[in-house]
């Protein structure tokens, strides 16, 4: 199926209110399936894997409780799904001179992994073995990207490796190294009057200019 993506909205009283993005990208996952307890634990281990995100993978014990959000039925849904999201589909933009190179999205998003999981991202900056990387999560309360964990890149140095205690959201690592400055130009157009927007706020790969 696709997969739901979260977007933030600011909601103006007596105004037009438009969305960040015109458009919104519904990824197609492909999902592992499972089955839960009468007291909605895992029967055994779950590993959710990509064929289009080598190395990336989610691991979810057996005996895990899985809590679905309020909007959701559990009965609806048979599998769990991991892929990648693209950077220009994050929700909000990451904190000053934080710059984002890979990103994971999860299906069902929302769901509590009241046990923890462990996540494995891709290396994409051939981080060497050892080296501690921050996992950001997308905190849709606070409409931020927040540090959940600290992952370790592998022996292999193919995969950065963490353990996460948290609700299955939008989840990220930044880049290595010194952040260079970008520059970029041009104006925002208003949809409906075809006229410049004063003081417009734009996300590009995860940064605001």
């Amino acid at each position: 199926g696709y997969g739901r993506v979260t977007q933030r909205v600011e909601i103006v009283r007596q105004s037009e209110v438009l969305a960040p993005r015109p458009w919104i990208l519904l990824p197609l996952v492909e999902g592992t399936e499972f089955t839960l307890t009468a007291a909605g634990a895992t029967t055994a281990e779950l590993v959710l894997t990509n064929p289009a995100v080598p190395e990336a993978s989610l691991t979810i014990a057996a005996g895990t409780h899985l809590v679905f959000p309020p909007d959701l039925n559990a009965n609806d849904f048979d599998s769990l799904s991991i892929y990648e999201l693209p950077l220009s589909a994050l929700p909000t933009a990451f904190p000053d001179g934080e710059v984002p190179v890979f990103a994971l999205g999860f299906q069902p998003e929302g769901l509590e992994v009241v046990e923890g999981f462990d996540l494995a991202f891709p290396n994409p900056d051939s981080r060497p073995a050892g080296e501690t990387v921050d996992v950001y999560q997308f905190d849709p309360a606070l409409g931020e990207w927040v540090v959940k964990a600290q992952g370790t890149v592998s022996a292999d140095e193919l995969r950065i490796e963490a353990t996460l205690n948290t609700f299955l959201y939008p989840a990220a690592i930044t880049g290595a190294g010194q952040i260079l400055p970008v520059s970029s130009g041009g104006i925002v157009i208003d949809a409906i009057t075809s006229t410049p927007v004063d003081g417009a706020t734009v996300l590009v790969q995860g940064r605001t200019t």
